[in-house]
C-alpha cells in the first residue's frame, strides 16, 4: 500500500471498524496525513485510544458511528479506506458487503480490506 501505490503517506484515511486501531496506528507510522477510526463498539474505541496516546499519535480522531452512518461524520471523502470487516458469517451475514460498499462510496484512491474471501 505504502511503498507500491502511494496510498499511505500524506493522505486522508478512513479506518471502517477500527477496533484496537492497528491498521491506524500502522498508517500513521507510515506516513498518513490524517486519520479517522470509525467503529460502533466503545469499548474497543477506548482500546483503540490507549493505544494511539501509547504510540505518542496525534493525528488520529476517533468516532463511535455505525457503519451505515458513517457518511454522517466524514467531512466529504477520504483518499484511502481501510479496513478488517467482520467476515459477513452467521449473525453478521452480508456484514462485510456493506463495510466494502461504503469504502467503495469514500473513498476517491483506494479500498483495503483484510478479507476472508
Amino acid at each position: 500500500m505504502a511503498s507500491s501505490f502511494d496510498d499511505i503517506e500524506d493522505r486522508s484515511i478512513l479506518d471502517l471498524g477500527c477496533g484496537c486501531g492497528m491498521l491506524s496506528i500502522g498508517c500513521v507510522m507510515l506516513g498518513a496525513g490524517n486519520l479517522l477510526g470509525v467503529d460502533i463498539d466503545s469499548a474497543a474505541l477506548d482500546t483503540c485510544q490507549q493505544n494511539i496516546e501509547a504510540f505518542d499519535i496525534d493525528n488520529i480522531d476517533l468516532v463511535n458511528a455505525n457503519v451505515d452512518s458513517v457518511d454522517r461524520v466524514v467531512d466529504g471523502k477520504v483518499d484511502v479506506v481501510v479496513m478488517n470487516p467482520p467476515f459477513g458469517t452467521k449473525h453478521n451475514k452480508g456484514l462485510d458487503m456493506v463495510f466494502l460498499e461504503k469504502g467503495i462510496k469514500l473513498a476517491t484512491r483506494a479500498v483495503y480490506s483484510l478479507h476472508k474471501t
